[in-house]
């Protein structure tokens, strides 16, 4: 009979050691996964701001050379309340 010889592999973690790791990991998810929905959320409203703003400037140089057009196409379709609802919104949300 061959004599058994002991394995003393020391390499590795134990239980332990993962359960903590494991448990940090989970905190800092905990921490982290809201503050980025909201930075998500404020960078969604900055660019929406923007792009209603860069929409007034173009209707503002549209509505400088065609004037009549302008007035006639805001009456029509009554595009000021259309602006403000839209700005409500994001500004409530």
């Amino acid at each position: 009979m061959m004599p058994y010889k002991k394995i003393n592999n020391k390499s590795g973690f134990t239980l332990i050691e993962l359960m903590i790791v494991v448990a940090i990991v989970g905190i800092l998810a905990v921490i982290t996964i809201p503050n980025f929905l909201n930075y998500q959320a404020k960078s969604s409203q900055v660019e929406t701001k923007t792009s209603l703003g860069a929409i007034f400037v173009d209707m503002t140089a549209y509505s400088a050379e065609n004037v009549i057009i302008m007035v006639l196409w805001m009456r029509a379709c009554q595009i000021s309340d259309l602006v403000a609802g839209v700005i409500q919104g994001i500004l409530t949300a």
